[in-house]
């Protein structure tokens, strides 16, 4: 995925044609991810046909992360959402050298307002608006509740 802050600081370019204007993310990672995940849903859809009495299910990580990026607020988080909440230097708060950890790095007052942990992984905050999404819908297909109600 494109939008991963240690990749945006590994791969910084002054070439801005390479980020995505709505979100800061480089384009290229994120067609790829689309791409995974329009094949992945349709090999769902097949061994669905071929398997009708099995329930599987589809969940999308990408498409929550993106809103997160591109609409903060409407999820609680306030900080700048290519931001790391635990991290240090840098446009994004990430430093490959003294990551997450390491002595000296410290982590943001307020995780649950930051989108990414430490420029790898996501906070708890992001998650938990994913598991939510997943289960009920409308990031799973179908959302796992509706699957297990049936």
């Amino acid at each position: 995925m494109g939008c991963l802050p240690s990749l945006l600081t590994i791969l910084k370019s002054d070439d801005y044609s390479i980020y995505d204007p709505k979100t800061g993310c480089i384009e290229k990672y994120n067609i790829l991810s689309r791409y995974h995940n329009s094949l992945l849903l349709e090999a769902v859809k097949e061994l669905r046909a071929v398997h009708p009495h099995a329930k599987i299910i589809y969940a999308d990580f990408y498409k929550p992360v993106i809103s997160f990026i591109r609409f903060p607020q409407r999820y609680g988080f306030t900080s700048k959402p290519l931001v790391v909440c635990c991290g240090i230097g840098g446009e994004y708060n990430w430093y490959q050298p003294k990551q997450c950890g390491t002595p000296h790095v410290t982590a943001c007052r307020n995780p649950s307002t930051y989108v990414n942990w430490d420029g790898q992984r996501f906070t708890e905050a992001s998650y938990r608006y994913v598991a939510k999404s997943w289960l009920k819908g409308p990031y799973a297909e179908p959302p796992i509740l509706d699957a297990h109600a049936n």
